[in-house]
């Protein structure tokens, strides 16, 4: 007989030896259904993925009515959250690093978000990592010793940022959002240099997870529907809330956006200033 989660598969197997009934249990089923349904706020229901290919596409919804604004406040209850600071360089070299580090920075924010793996703030986030079993030498290679529990969220958000820039895929396929912008737009991303598209990337990626990919749903209610929104609009109001808004004098200085550029032209706008920026 086999003991089967339809989402896990089977967690365990009993057969009959001689007079005696041998049980096999499959540890990574239990610790896969520990980390998505007990310490994660939110785990994946659809799941297809052909190792970083085209085809990889990957579903979140919400568990029970945890959202993902919520989940990150009640983090910021147990570790109060900070920005990394500037002076720290992380960059993923490649998607497999990326994602690899997402999934174990998506580890660590559930242990601590449920109280788990209590230790000093000023920890090395290496090292709680290490702790709590999380750790792996190829996925945190690019996680510095320098950084503490307080910045595992900032980490995640670079994580993921540089699993979609490393991506030969849309990582917004599945967002229903118009895939075209105006017209006017290729006037504005003509002519900028590398780094400030880089940096709007990685300010619009950070809106576009919370916002978008991650929003809440709609009979949620505290769900808002931004469409019509001017998108400089949006940002700004998005700053606001943010619970790791930079202060006014840590903001870069970046040009404003066209007005005739709206909420729902985002997603289209992220992957042009992607494509522009590894092309120039």
């Amino acid at each position: 007989s086999s003991g089967i989660n339809a989402e896990y598969g089977y967690s365990h197997s009993v057969r009959l030896v001689g007079k005696h009934r041998e049980v096999r249990f499959s540890y990574q089923v239990f610790e896969q259904y520990l980390l998505d349904e007990v310490l994660g706020g939110v785990h994946p229901i659809s799941v297809s993925m052909k190792q970083f290919t085209d085809h990889d596409t990957f579903k979140m919804t919400y568990r029970e009515d945890v959202t993902w604004s919520e989940l990150c406040n009640k983090l910021n209850c147990k570790e109060p959250q900070q920005r990394i600071p500037e002076n720290i360089k992380i960059e993923f070299g490649d998607i497999r690093s990326a994602t690899e580090a997402k999934k174990a920075l998506a580890t660590a924010i559930g242990y601590i978000r449920a109280g788990l793996g209590r230790g000093s703030p000023n920890e090395s986030l290496v090292r709680f990592m290490e702790r709590i079993g999380c750790f792996s030498e190829q996925a945190n290679s690019a996680i510095p010793d320098s950084l503490k529990k307080c910045h595992v969220l900032d980490a995640w958000y670079l994580a993921y940022f540089y699993k979609s820039y490393r991506s030969t895929y849309d990582p917004f396929d599945s967002v229903d959002m118009v895939t075209t912008f105006p017209p006017c737009l290729n006037e504005w991303i003509d002519g900028k240099n590398r780094k400030i598209i880089k940096i709007w990337l990685m300010e619009l990626h950070r809106f576009l997870v919370d916002w978008v990919v991650l929003k809440a749903p709609a009979d949620n209610e505290n769900s808002v529907s931004y469409e019509g929104w001017e998108m400089m609009d949006c940002l700004d109001f998005y700053r606001e809330q943010a619970l790791l808004a930079r202060s006014e004098h840590e903001k870069p200085e970046l040009p404003d956006l066209p007005d005739e550029l709206l909420y729902e032209h985002s997603v289209a706008f992220w992957l042009a200033l992607k494509e522009y920026n590894l092309r120039i």
